[in-house]
């Protein structure tokens, strides 16, 4: 019984062949089909004077990572020798490690900015000058994007906890078995996914009527009502209901933040700040 209870249901695992092979498929026919626009001259003269002296861009990624992991790897270990209760905690520990990451990163941005005249911060410097720009930007960063950082943090946190936990609440919900739960979830997702599909080419006129921001609001509303109201529903049918409001508040969610942030935003540095927005996202 304990064995059935883990094991995962033949269409579950094999819809994960097919949609890997639908993402393969569309990405070799974006890379044949869309042309690419290569650097100019001076861009290319910039990028070659640029990785004068400097080891090949992948030793470069092994040198960042080993960099940027060592210390809070270390750490880790240290503690979790100390606590041997952090062992059993593994969530724990990962989101000590986050946070030492966070300050040894912080570290090395203050030496790097303060020893400008020191050759191994210029050298620390060249290797780090991603991290560094983007920190740089953060410190830069409009007003409306640390308010958008702030709704992101409770958006995707919620979606998080939803996609994780869809499956046993409908399980206890509905009284179904793991493998009809997940039937239901399947056909719960495809609902609001084909909402979302209609939907958003219809947010572009409602948002050019009345503002980006209300729609996202009223949008971001609809999903709450959805989330709130789910666990309440006993009847297979009723539940896709609420999932038309979260398909809306989907659609909502995969475009208007970009719109609204690419209109505060330096063009020099578009490509940074839509970085940091999904790094708003991953880090919830």
């Amino acid at each position: 019984e304990s064995t059935e209870a883990l094991t995962i249901p033949d269409w579950v695992y094999y819809c994960f062949f097919i949609g890997s092979a639908a993402s393969l498929i569309t990405i070799f026919w974006t890379i044949k089909t869309t042309p690419e626009i290569e650097p100019s001259k001076e861009e290319l003269s910039e990028i070659k004077k640029h990785n004068e002296g400097k080891p090949s861009p992948i030793i470069q990624i092994f040198m960042v990572l080993f960099v940027v992991l060592s210390v809070p790897s270390f750490l880790c270990m240290l503690l979790a020798n100390i606590l041997p209760i952090l062992k059993a905690e593994i969530n724990l520990l990962v989101i000590l490690g986050l946070i030492f990451a966070f300050i040894w990163l912080y570290i090395i941005y203050r030496f790097i900015k303060k020893s400008k005249t020191n050759p191994l911060a210029n050298k620390l410097g060249d290797l780090m000058q991603p991290f560094i720009e983007v920190a740089d930007s953060i410190g830069d960063m409009p007003k409306f994007l640390w308010k958008l950082a702030a709704v992101y943090f409770f958006q995707w946190y919620a979606l998080f906890i939803y996609w994780q936990f869809v499956s046993p609440m409908v399980q206890k919900s509905l009284e179904l078995n793991k493998e009809e739960a997940l039937g239901q979830v399947g056909l719960m997702n495809g609902t609001y996914n084909f909402v979302t599909m209609i939907i958003a080419l219809a947010l572009v006129p409602v948002a050019a009527k009345i503002g980006s921001k209300k729609v996202y609001v009223i949008s971001l509303f609809l999903t709450g009502i959805a989330m709130l109201s789910m666990p309440y529903i006993t009847n297979e049918y009723l539940l896709l209901v609420p999932m038309v409001l979260f398909g809306i508040g989907w659609a909502a969610m995969m475009g208007i933040p970009y719109a609204m942030v690419s209109k505060v935003i330096p063009s020099e540095r578009r490509g940074v700040y839509m970085g940091i927005v999904n790094m708003m996202i991953v880090i919830p």
